[in-house]
């Protein structure tokens, strides 16, 4: 059964991003091509994707003229990165900015660029704007090597089903799933709130992390009194914080209910100025297939696993 263990990696896995602003290098200007961003009307098909530790999805794609690339379809991720690897061989040039990467002690490097054309099954987007960054640190954790983070702005142009059991994504028209809630699109991130102890949280839905994450700090009410089942201390440039592994006596998403469910609560002395309380998994929750519908504001979610 997927999504029923709490794991924690050292090197980056969550990879819910923002981005700064996107401003000119000093003595240049960046420029980007007129048809930026293009969608083809009407998309409309199905990727089947290989589904590794039991909630990272890595289904096959392509950028410009490189084919059978590998992409991690992550919901949690604002905006696509591609491998510094493939960038050179697509001659990308681009701006090198700081890029803030939620989660993740400190800041990487990384360089804002256009992608000739990314293709993911039926959804086609042309002159896309991307990050750059060297996505090494996944190869620890998967059995092939990571050449695109394909994220929000990609996968949520058009409404998208995701099913777990079947390994597939699908774009286009969609079947209605047992279980709907408010979904609001905030810096590019898929948000809900959901009820954890009579107490509301805004959490990022996610689907590149396994855990149900908890920001203590934010609301402290929610989670006071609870027993930790394990304890992880780490220092950084950020300062130091602490992860325990505690069981929510009641959390609601919707309609949907959950008693005793496991969670990671962090705790930190610097929250980085999130506006967000936390980090829902998919696969944490056992949902085994979700609908995200950005147009609607609508997240549909089926429990099964």
């Amino acid at each position: 059964m997927f999504g029923r263990r709490l794991e924690l990696f050292n090197f980056l896995i969550c990879i819910s991003i923002w981005t700064l602003p996107f401003a000119p290098a000093k003595g240049g200007a960046a420029h980007s091509p007129s048809s930026r961003g293009t969608v083809r009307d009407a998309v409309q098909g199905t990727v089947r994707f290989d589904l590794f530790r039991g909630y990272l999805m890595v289904a096959r794609g392509s950028i410009g003229p490189l084919k059978g690339l590998h992409f991690l379809l992550d919901t949690g991720t604002s905006a696509t990165l591609v491998d510094t690897r493939i960038a050179s061989r697509l001659n990308m040039e681009g701006v090198t900015e700081a890029v803030n990467v939620v989660f993740y002690q400190g800041e990487v490097q990384a360089f804002h660029s256009w992608a000739p054309s990314i293709e993911l099954g039926p959804v086609r987007q042309f002159h896309r704007p991307v990050l750059v960054q060297d996505l090494s640190m996944f190869d620890a954790a998967l059995p092939v090597h990571i050449d695109a983070v394909i994220g929000l702005d990609v996968l949520g142009k058009t409404p998208f089903e995701v099913d777990y059991r079947l390994c597939r994504i699908h774009f286009g028209h969609l079947p209605h799933l047992p279980v709907s809630i408010p979904l609001n699109k905030e810096e590019g991130l898929a948000m809900v709130n959901v009820e954890v102890n009579h107490a509301s949280a805004h959490l990022i839905f996610d689907t590149g992390t396994p855990s149900l994450l908890i920001f203590g700090s934010r609301i402290p009410k929610a989670i006071a009194g609870l027993k930790a089942h394990w304890l992880q201390s780490d220092s950084s440039s950020r300062g130091s914080l602490q992860r325990k592994a505690v069981r929510l006596p009641r959390m609601k998403l919707g309609q949907a209910e959950f008693i005793q469910q496991q969670a990671i609560l962090e705790e930190s002395l610097d929250e980085g100025g999130r506006d967000f309380d936390g980090v829902l998994s998919p696969a944490a929750l056992g949902i085994d297939a979700f609908v995200v519908d950005l147009d609607r504001g609508a997240l549909e979610i089926r429990l099964g696993m």
